[in-house]
């Protein structure tokens, strides 16, 4: 028994041991002696009523103000005052607050570290804001260099008296001293959103805007104007980085409310232009804290911002801000850009642009958000992710109008506090995420993180213990400071550069770089990260086992020689080495030209306005915007190939001749005029009568008109051989469905073509199917044969794409289709009808093309095939499809959509009680609160008659990806990489793109019209694979492959340039159609 005993204790000590050293530990306030607590203590008079911000918390810093070679912590207070703490070692600190002469009372928000005045001691620059308009100057403590501190704001000219919430330093104008961007926000919280004209307001005095401080003499001086910093908005996050990557400093501000967050780029000139539009194609909503950081190690500093997006279906159902659809678009009218209610991971092309993929990353969604920070928690040589979040009360709470109306309607009148008692409050663990190397993170709160659940704002990373990893130090509401060392084990070989021997200018905004055996990583130097607070000035790097590190750069104009096993490193000025000018090989791998500016290619599609959620106000998305597609033929007989592009209604297709000099010139048929209420939605080029001459016959869609609209006929168009054509009256069935992609075959083995029209979805009727069609060529003449030859098609979903190919490999041509709402599906040539193959491949997603290809080389044909991607809210899968629903579920006959998802095992709403009301009045009244809406499944707010009786189609799959043909006619999936998984890929080509004689994929998509709180689909840059002898494929990212596609891409198309090259149109929405000539630069190497 005792021996059984002490194996009992050997077991717990185990346990014990092996959770001690995989995540955080967290250290109590009689351990650390850090007793410091951000109390929020509301009265009648000072309550978040009458100031919105006073549950933001405040801010942290770290610096190392002694000079003992241990880092100290500054804490800012909001109620109560700052605290100052020495560390002592061990994880023990000695609060030195009073002997310091930290002694200015007042609001502080954010904690700004740097060294003003050169001396090599850090000093403390504290952002002040609040309720009391009497203590809003921003305090200056200048480090004495003897443990004590001097209230220094006024002699230096910092003595800011606006609301502000943090400052972060900058040399703006590479002179060697440190200049100062103070952000803040307008004394009242109702007034700036309501201006359109914002800058005449901010002359006059009546907006606070932010302010640009330059550094001049020791002295600084306020240039915000001059400058060109327009910033008028409720600023919480403030980030300096290179974003351009031109050696100087450039300013991310992230703002709160409908204010649109800024990205100011630095001119040169001690001025700066906003190009938060240029770079960012959407941002934030409720724009919170923000970080930047390599986090995939490609040298370029991404960037992510947090919003107050709940994870949770319940919370998300009861906090949910409705998205109001004319505000959305008068803020992009504005110029404000697209903003939606979630986090952003921008991960950078490094074309002067980003990709938001929080979404795909699994980063989008982690409630009420405040401080994000990029550091590398496990010591694996990736970024991981940290996110503070809380919020005293829940005041988004939907049902505190009414909770409040009953109150009063008891009791006559309200006191302020009573009714802040009627509003909920819920504390949810911080969250960890883990880099997983593929640009995805895994939430590794239960593995690395604390359970604590608070209300945590300001944080930062800082190695208190110089052990080599980073803990983490917490500002909490109501709470004392959270402390969490860092016990997670690891092999890796640690790295930390301490630049306290470099001067302050010269070091800020340095790009540090270093290189391993196997890796380059690269961090910039600003410590101002997160939400209002300075981190660990030191950086650190980690190197695998077996990984040595070798050379640090700084600015990429400096080096030093660095011990493989790392350690820590201080370089001294004298100490680095300058980086000898290598002279550039003129060899590149270059793989793509863009002409489209040399071939004075004027071609721009624009769409229409048309409003598809006026009478389908719960779509998913817009279906009237799938154009332009764009057909290759040599149109005037001259052997140079030409083009045509579709048009939307009340416009014309328009032809592009070129020339012998590789120029394109516009051509317009008569013929065309007399069908612009037609949306083109495809175009076929082929010989009809023989006369070897170009025809075309071109599809009409769109989803403006009612079915059976004459708009929706299809047209014949004999061309003249000089570039114009004229349309065949009769030459098409009289059919007016919502078509859609064109396919031609010889069917029926006659000699001549015939036609595959697919029937895109029925129009104002979602998501009901469309007519898919088969047109049999008759003497240049087009009948319908589909009801005796293909029945099973004619009604076999919303079809988007398809393609004629010998799946089966018994010598004739059978169909492939995929759309929305629909697996892939086959249908088989079976003595020239086609049947419906029986076998499901149970790939149900939202497909938008379908290309044939050889991929792997062995004789059979493969096939490509594009999706939405994973870049999007729904998550779906085997386990947890997306679903739909279409009936009359409130009986006033229209059709209704419902969208349902899985939570916990059961089958919920994906819309919000308030815009499902909107088109089912009978929802507020059967859930007259958001809680009750909430709490119910799918089958409690519908019925489970009225489902079962509904149109239903699911989605278990959204990557793009291979169908690979074993050689039997069967086909595995698999999904194409990461960076496919972005965006919808709505076509593709295959070409030769190396020169090695394998054909590559290039592909192009994004879809951007969404409604209003679903985020646009707009994080695909065109995407090029070379597919390697063993079948994998190779990534290029654009500044590898310099093809960049960044639009609304809906086709891509090859055409033979007039030097013989190939060349590549795409075809983009309510933009210029772009030409890239394929180079085929062999590799230097395979």
């Amino acid at each position: 028994m005792v021996a059984v005993f002490r194996l009992y204790i050997i077991f717990l000590f185990s346990v014990f041991s092996f959770s001690q050293n995989t995540g955080f530990h967290s250290h109590s306030s009689e351990s650390t002696d850090i007793r410091f607590e951000n109390s929020i203590n509301e009265t009648e008079k000072v309550n978040i009523v009458a100031y919105d911000y006073l549950y933001n918390g405040a801010g942290v810093g770290v610096g190392d103000f002694n000079n003992d070679g241990l880092m100290d912590l500054f804490f800012a207070g909001n109620f109560v005052n700052d605290e100052l703490y020495f560390n002592q070692g061990d994880f023990r600190f000695k609060n030195v607050t009073t002997s310091a002469g930290i002694d200015k009372n007042g609001w502080s928000s954010g904690v700004c570290i740097f060294d003003v005045n050169n001396d090599g001691f850090e000093d403390i620059y504290v952002s002040r804001s609040g309720p009391n308009q009497d203590v809003l100057t921003n305090v200056l403590y200048e480090n004495q260099g003897d443990g004590t501190f001097k209230e220094a704001a006024e002699k230096y000219g910092l003595d800011i008296s606006n609301h502000s919430t943090q400052a972060a330093p900058l040399d703006i104008d590479l002179d060697g001293d440190l200049d100062l961007y103070i952000m803040g926000h307008p004394k009242e919280f109702n007034k700036a959103v309501d201006y359109q004209d914002i800058s005449t307001n901010i002359n006059e005095g009546n907006v606070e805007t932010d302010l640009l401080l330059e550094n001049v003499g020791g002295k600084y001086i306020d240039i915000t104007t001059q400058a060109g910093i327009l910033e008028f908005g409720y600023g919480l996050g403030l980030a300096i980085s290179d974003v351009n990557q031109d050696s100087y400093p450039d300013i991310i501000v992230c703002n709160d409310f409908d204010e649109p967050d800024h990205l100011f780029i630095n001119q040169q000139n001690n001025t700066f232009k906003d190009e938060n539009l240029k770079y960012f194609k959407h941002t934030s909503n409720y724009s919170m804290g923000n970080d930047v950081g390599d986090f995939n190690n490609d040298g370029l500093m991404d960037y992510v911002s947090v919003d107050m997006a709940f994870n949770d279906h319940k919370r998300s159902k009861m906090n949910m801000a409705s998205m109001n659809l004319n505000k959305f678009y008068t803020r992009v009218q504005l110029g404000w850009g697209y903003q939606y209610m979630h986090n952003m991971l921008q991960l950078n092309t490094g074309m002067g642009s980003f990709q938001e993929i929080s979404q795909f990353a699994g980063v989008a969604k982690t409630d009420w958000s405040w401080a994000p920070l990029l550091f590398d928690i496990d010591q694996d040589g990736l970024l991981d992710l940290f996110v503070t979040n809380g919020y005293k009360r829940d005041t988004k709470n939907n049902d505190i109008g009414q909770k409040l109306d009953s109150l009063k309607e008891k009791n006559g009148s309200v006191k302020t506090l009573d009714f802040l008692d009627l509003i909920p409050s819920v504390e949810i663990e911080n969250y960890f995420f883990k880099n997983n190397g593929d640009l995805t993170f895994k939430d590794n709160r239960s593995d690395w993180g604390i359970d604590e659940k608070l209300n945590s704002n300001g944080a930062v990373y800082v190695d208190l213990d110089n052990d080599g990893d980073l803990d983490l130090v917490l500002n909490n509401v109501d709470a004392q400071a959270s402390i969490y060392e860092n016990r997670i084990e690891s092999k890796s070989n640690s790295l930390v550069v301490d630049l306290s021997d470099i001067p302050a200018g010269l070091k800020s905004g340095m790009r540090v770089k270093v290189e391993t055996s196997n890796n380059t990583f690269v961090q910039e130097h600003n410590v101002v990260r997160g939400y209002c607070s300075s981190v660990d000035p030191r950086h650190f790097f980690y190197a695998k086992e077996g990984e040595g590190f070798q050379i640090l750069f700084l600015n990429d104009s400096m080096y030093l020689d660095i011990p493989k096993k790392g350690g820590v490193i201080k370089p001294k000025p004298n100490e680095l080495k300058r980086v000898e000018t290598v002279p550039v090989s003129d060899y590149k791998k270059v793989y793509f030209k863009n002409l489209t500016e040399s071939s004075k290619l004027d071609a721009v599609y624009k769409d229409n306005k048309f409003n598809d959620f006026v009478k389908e106000s719960l779509l998913p998305h817009q279906m009237s915007t799938s154009g332009p597609e764009i057909a290759v033929g040599d149109f005037d007989n001259n052997g140079y190939e030409d083009f045509i592009v579709t048009s939307s209604v009340g416009r014309i297709p328009t032809v592009y001749l070129q020339s012998s000099k590789g120029t394109f010139k516009k051509m317009l048929s008569r013929s065309f005029y007399n069908h612009q209420s037609s949306e083109d939605a495809d175009i076929s080029v082929f010989d009809v009568n023989g006369d070897e001459k170009l025809d075309l016959i071109i599809s009409s869609g769109g989803y403006e008109h009612q079915e059976g609209d004459t708009a929706y006929y299809n047209r014949l168009y004999i061309g003249n051989g000089l570039g114009m054509f004229g349309l065949v009256r009769n030459g098409m069935p009289l059919d007016g469905h919502n078509s859609g992609s064109t396919e031609m075959s010889d069917i029926d083995k006659d000699g001549d073509l015939d036609l595959l029209v697919c029937g895109k979805g029925h129009p104002q009727k979602y998501p009901y199917a469309g007519q898919t069609k088969i047109y049999e060529n008759v003497k240049g003449f087009f009948r319908d044969k589909t009801s005796i030859i293909a029945p099973q098609m004619e009604r076999i979903g919303m079809v988007n794409d398809a393609e004629f190919a010998d799946v089966d490999g018994d010598g004739d041509e059978d169909i492939v289709l995929v759309g929305e709402w629909m697996d892939i599906e086959i249908m088989e040539n079976v003595g020239g009808k086609f049947v419906r193959k029986s076998k499901e491949m149970n790939l149900k997603g939202w497909w938008s093309s379908i290309s044939q290809a050889d991929i792997d080389s062995d004789g059979d044909i493969d096939f490509l095939c594009g999706n939405a991607g994973m870049n999007n809210k729904y998550n779906a899968s085997n386990k947890k499809p997306l679903k739909v629903y279409a009936n009359d579920f409130d009986n006033n006959g229209t059709l209704d959509i419902v969208l349902s998802k899985d939570y916990k095992g059961n089958e919920v709403p994906l819309r919000g009680r308030e815009c499902s009301s909107g088109q089912m009045p009978f929802i507020k009244d059967k859930f007259p609160t958001f809680l009750s809406f909430a709490n119910s499944e799918l089958e409690d707010i519908y019925g489970k008659e009225k489902l079962e009786q509904a149109l239903q189609y699911e989605v278990n799959e959204f990557r793009s990806g291979i169908l690979r043909n074993d050689g039997m006619g069967n086909f595995k999936f698999e999904p194409l990489p990461s960076e496919a998984q972005f965006s919808f890929v709505n076509d593709f080509e295959f070409i030769d793109v190396n020169g090695d004689g394998r054909k590559d994929i290039i592909a192009v998509g994004n879809r951007h019209n969404t409604e209003v709180e679903t985020t646009r689909y707009d994080a695909g840059c065109g995407l090029v694979f070379l597919v390697k002898a063993n079948g994998e494929l190779e990534y290029l990212d654009p500044t590898e492959s310099d093809f960049y596609a960044p639009y609304n891409a809906k086709s891509l198309t090859k055409i033979k340039l007039a030097n013989g090259s190939t060349g590549l149109l795409i075809g983009n929405n309510n933009e210029r159609i772009q030409l890239f000539e394929v180079l085929h630069r062999p590799l230097s190497n395979d």
